[in-house]
């Protein structure tokens, strides 16, 4: 047998607290399920109905899509544009899965909620403290209001919610820490999917990411001030790549295959073609003003703004 080596060994123990977290997560969530068991009235098609009513309203447009059917009304077909993510991923786990829809629908809030250990976890070890990353998955997994809309039965977007966002957050952790193009991509990946689960958080997705450019302009002051050091390559691709890739992928009013295209194309320019450091500043800048303009930061700001005066908060 292979000797495993101090490395080996800390990824094993990462994915058994990842594992362990997990099955904690799921099971706590299936007191409720448990609890009613016996409940003769809460059971439909030979299954316990799940608990919310928006839940009915997206697996009534997984159904049609199962079967085939195109509805003639409107709201009922609005479903899938409501949350494609949610809708189609419920009709390929039904039709791959040996359960019925029923099933799916039912304990599907509570398998993919459970996933915000996995960020979590990976929160800590970016920081030096899995064990302390273990600890806080095990309490962040049954938050009390996180579990209330993400227990078994709860069939709605909100099962997405903190969780993506989560591991948004801990992906620009990652661009922060690590500075490296893997993370770049696994921020960028994560963004361009997370409108088709939960449209509703792009705000705070926008939020991290002009927080991130707070804090990369901060740590890479003193070496924009001066290019007579080797670091200041480093650092001045890592921030301005990191803002140039970042800032298209979250000009969201834009249409995806736009943004994939033009992503593309700025990093086979950043990977092929070495730019001034002056110029790499200039498209940043011109990007992130983008952003602004083509993410609807203006137009949210006004939103909460009209908000606000409605309700006399100010």
């Amino acid at each position: 047998m292979k000797n495993l080596t101090i490395e080996d060994k800390h990824i094993g123990v990462l994915l058994l607290f990842m594992l362990l977290a997990y099955l904690f997560s799921i099971g706590v969530r299936m007191y409720w399920p448990m609890y009613f068991s016996d409940n003769a009235s809460m059971f439909y098609a030979e299954q316990l109905m799940i608990n919310t009513n928006d839940g009915y309203f997206f697996a009534t447009g997984a159904r049609d899509i199962i079967d085939g059917v195109v509805a003639a009304d409107k709201q009922r077909a609005s479903a899938f544009g409501v949350s494609q993510g949610l809708v189609m991923l419920t009709v390929y786990a039904t039709e791959l899965l040996p359960f019925s829809l029923e099933t799916i629908i039912l304990y599907l809030p509570a398998v993919i909620s459970s996933l915000i250990v996995v960020p979590i976890i990976l929160t800590g070890r970016l920081m030096g403290h899995t064990l302390l990353g273990f600890f806080a998955a095990l309490l962040g997994g049954i938050a009390w209001s996180y579990y209330n809309r993400t227990m078994v039965g709860y069939y709605d977007t909100d099962m997405f919610s903190v969780f993506l966002q989560f591991t948004i957050f801990y992906s620009f952790l990652h661009v922060a820490y690590k500075k490296d193009l893997n993370s770049i991509l696994l921020a960028s990946f994560l963004i361009f999917i997370y409108p088709y689960f939960y449209p509703q958080g792009m705000t705070i997705v926008y939020a991290m990411f002009v927080l991130l450019v707070v804090y990369l302009t901060f740590e890479y002051k003193d070496w924009i001030k001066s290019d007579e050091t080797d670091d200041f390559k480093e650092g001045a691709i890592s921030l301005y790549g990191s803002v140039i890739l970042l800032s298209i992928v979250l000009m969201t009013a834009l249409p995806i295959t736009v943004r994939v295209v033009l992503f593309f194309a700025a990093l086979g320019l950043l990977l092929r073609v070495k730019l001034e450091e002056k110029k790499l500043l200039y498209i940043a800048l011109a990007l992130f003003v983008g952003f602004l303009f083509f993410g609807n930061i203006f137009g949210e700001i006004l939103v909460i703004q009209k908000m606000v005066k409605q309700t006399n908060i100010l």
